[in-house]
């Protein structure tokens, strides 16, 4: 991050030519070590860090159970 912010500040006071070089790495630098952090990163598989599916049951379905009857609005509308 050092890096980057050094180049961002170069870009802004050296001229010419080296000014895209530094905008360039201002640019690229964070892209690469994403890549070079995620690169080590193991996926863990199923169960190895001691985490467990567990099964979760569904709730009831509401199908029979309806209200029937009229919606009454509270505060009627004039049109």
């Amino acid at each position: 991050m050092l890096i980057r912010t050094l180049c961002v500040i170069g870009a802004i006071f050296i001229p010419g030519w080296p000014r895209w070089v530094l905008i360039a790495g201002a640019i690229v630098l964070p892209y690469l070590a994403v890549v070079v952090a995620n690169a080590g990163r193991d996926n863990d598989e199923e169960g190895t860090m001691g985490v467990v599916p567990v099964s979760q049951t569904s709730l009831p379905s509401t199908s029979t159970n309806v209200i029937i009857g009229e919606i009454i609005d509270p505060s009627p509308h004039e049109h």
